[in-house]
């Protein structure tokens, strides 16, 4: 996990977490060769716990950090709707065919007035872990929120920016779910 994305999902836990806050990472398996450095608790993970937040990890294999496995990228009927009161996304959505299709089971798993942090790079060199698809920038990220709004699961993107500070150029969307009115819940 590089520095600009650890430094982005920190300044997200700061603004929008509480404790005892239930916690979904998707793609949370470790590649220890991808810069975790060794650590026992991945990056992610050692920022709820600091928040006093509960941490599960999501991804499609079993391996180390996955609590919870799912069939395929696309379809998670093993988790309850509206169970999540914050769901994470780092360095995951480039390498997801179909990232549209992922965005929507995130939305329906999150709470209503629950938030999404997607982290993805906007620049970077091409690594296939399994396949690299896509770079991201800020309109990226409003597409997100349209295509969410036409599926009929919407969420309300409410901040976006690119940090250009390392070779990844992260491409950060914070986005809030509607409550089942379809208005904005209130803020934290």
């Amino acid at each position: 996990m590089h520095a600009s994305s650890v430094r982005s999902m920190r300044k997200f836990f700061d603004k929008y977490s509480l404790p005892d806050m239930s916690v979904l990472d998707i793609g949370s398996q470790v590649i220890m060769d991808w810069g975790q450095g060794g650590c026992k608790i991945p990056k992610y993970k050692q920022i709820t716990q600091k928040h006093l937040c509960r941490y599960y990890g999501l991804d499609v294999v079993k391996g180390s950090n996955v609590d919870i496995v799912v069939p395929n990228a696309y379809e998670w009927g093993n988790i309850k709707s509206n169970r999540y009161d914050i769901v994470i996304s780092g360095q995951t959505f480039e390498h997801i065919q179909f990232f549209w299709l992922t965005f929507n089971e995130i939305i329906r798993i999150t709470k209503p007035g629950g938030y999404i942090c997607l982290i993805v790079p906007s620049i970077g060199y091409y690594h296939n872990i399994p396949i690299d698809c896509w770079r991201f920038q800020k309109d990226s990220m409003k597409a997100l929120e349209a295509w969410a709004d036409y599926s009929g699961n919407p969420a309300k993107l409410i901040d976006t920016y690119v940090d250009l500070t390392s070779e990844w150029g992260d491409c950060v969307g914070v986005f809030k779910k509607y409550d089942i009115r379809g208005s904005v819940c209130r803020e934290a």
